[in-house]
């Protein structure tokens, strides 16, 4: 069979995520060793990689399910979602929108939340560095001017919001965490911002119009608009004081007046 290399490649990955050995194997010179059995030993070595990642990329997720159940949902999840990257530390970003199609877990909803919740924290501890914003620069800005400022956040944060209490849940299930500790689902909604300052992920917990705040300003609204918008939406909202909680915590890693 002629074929092109991408072609080759592209029939190759299906055999291996969809078990058709077919697809490539007049492509293959069995060379003493049969077709099948050479595809299957890649098969095999992919599936245990990956499902590998999964398990280190969502170790509340694995010890939430179970070894058994996960290595199944891992290999569903390969087929479906392949890596598009040969970086596996973040695989997995779309495993929250896929335990939602998992007809097992239906009556479990808070954990595509939690995925959601893994998947950010390994996201922020993998990804790009702080670049060391000094808040007494502010000092600097005239008080006029402070209504125009756009904040640029830490490039590794990630906002989160979920109905669960999914900080809670994840804290729960760390290997230094106590036994037996139980969760209210019912407790209250979950209002995150994950970064990372230095080596260590950080959670900050919000309110709800602190998140919206965060939110707006993240997307690149000015102090004034987004504090303005926010007090229209709370009428408790005290700017001074979310602005200060979000300076405090390091979220801030520049700025600029527009």
């Amino acid at each position: 069979m002629n074929m092109s290399v991408g072609s080759f490649q592209h029939r190759f990955t299906r055999s291996i995520l969809e078990g058709d050995s077919g697809l490539v194997s007049d492509a293959i010179v069995p060379a003493g060793f049969p077709v099948e059995e050479r595809l299957n030993i890649y098969r095999n070595n992919s599936f245990i990689t990956l499902g590998a990642a999964l398990a280190q990329n969502f170790p509340v997720l694995y010890r939430l399910v179970g070894q058994a159940f996960f290595d199944q949902l891992a290999r569903r999840y390969i087929r479906v979602c392949p890596p598009k990257s040969p970086v596996l530390m973040t695989y997995g970003a779309e495993m929250a929108n896929f335990l939602c199609s998992v007809p097992e877990v239906k009556d479990l909803p808070y954990l595509s939340d939690v995925a959601r919740f893994e998947h950010q924290w390994n996201f922020t501890f993998n990804g790009p560095d702080a670049s060391g914003f000094e808040i007494t620069r502010l000092n600097e800005i005239a008080p006029e001017k402070f209504n125009d400022l756009v904040f640029r956040f830490l490039p590794n944060m990630g906002l989160l919001y979920s109905v669960y209490p999914i900080l809670d849940i994840w804290l729960a299930n760390q290997e230094d965490s106590p036994l037996g500790v139980e969760i209210n689902l019912d407790q209250g909604e979950a209002y995150l911002a994950v970064f990372r300052r230095g080596l260590e992920v950080e959670v900050m917990r919000l309110d709800e119009a602190g998140y919206e705040l965060v939110k707006r300003l993240a997307a690149g609204e000015t102090l004034g608009q987004a504090g303005t918008q926010v007090m229209d939406l709370y009428t408790d909202f005290s700017l001074e004081v979310a602005l200060q909680a979000i300076l405090q915590a390091g979220l801030i890693d520049g700025f600029m007046i527009k």
